[in-house]
């Protein structure tokens, strides 16, 4: 993603929806190693916890 030339909110604005997968590899926090190559520590938790909270909405409407 070009950031070259951007200013103001239209930095974040570019970083968001013009990124992809790749732009966030490495994340620490608190000294913790959260995101390694791209992938949240708890991505399967995270996941499975919006599958179920998902199936819960679908069978509330």
């Amino acid at each position: 993603v070009d950031l070259i030339g951007r200013t103001g909110d239209t930095i974040l604005d570019t970083y968001i929806f013009a990124g992809d997968d790749r732009m966030v590899r490495d994340v620490w926090s608190a000294g913790r190693h959260v995101v390694t190559d791209g992938h949240h520590i708890a991505h399967d938790a995270i996941t499975d916890e919006y599958r179920k909270v998902m199936e819960q909405l679908k069978a509330s409407v």
